[in-house]
């Protein structure tokens, strides 16, 4: 079995999900969101492997994100290397409308 911080919802009940809902009602925060078709990347010229369109998409949705408090970003990222984490992190980071210099945990 697959153990994981995160939550998928496909794997929920429409019971545990309302539950869910209900107690994110009451916490302030965002969502920021890209959906991106990978085998239509050619037709905005990205030429670019797919981790690498990734981090471009990402950082351009960084680029809308204002940063006016200390904030904690989730991301679901398809990294599995370190390297590729810290760099994918420095891009996004470097992106983000942080004009204040707030902290950020990712």
């Amino acid at each position: 079995m697959l153990i994981s911080a995160e939550i998928k919802g496909g794997n929920l009940s429409y019971e545990l999900k309302i539950k869910i809902l209900k107690k994110l009602k009451n916490i302030d925060y965002e969502v920021f969101i890209i959906v991106f078709d990978k085998l239509n990347r050619y037709k905005i010229g990205y030429e670019y492997d797919n981790k690498e369109v990734y981090d471009i998409l990402a950082s351009k949705l960084a680029e809308l994100i204002n940063i006016d408090k200390s904030t904690f970003i989730f991301i679901d990222r398809s990294k599995n290397k370190q390297e590729e984490i810290d760099n994918f992190n420095d891009i996004f980071l470097n992106s983000l409308n942080n004009i204040q210099k707030q902290p950020i945990n990712i």
